[in-house]
């Protein structure tokens, strides 16, 4: 299986609203923003669980918190 191309995860971690677009309709996404994904990656956004990304970006943005560095 091909990669999801870094931009698109980066987009996705970044960007609520395109992350919610991808995980109810990765298709539509991807290609209303233009990425050029076959189906097999396709397929792969398909099988994403939304709830289990939300958390993982969640604990992510909390490890990468300033304030922890500081």
């Amino acid at each position: 299986m091909e990669k999801i191309p870094p931009e698109l995860i980066g987009r996705a971690v970044q960007d609520p609203a395109f992350r919610r677009r991808l995980l109810a309709d990765p298709r539509e996404a991807v290609v209303a923003e233009g990425y050029d994904l076959d189906e097999e990656q396709i397929e792969a956004l398909q099988q994403l669980d939304p709830e289990a990304i939300d958390r993982a970006i969640e604990a992510l943005v909390g490890e990468l918190d300033s304030s922890k560095w500081a």
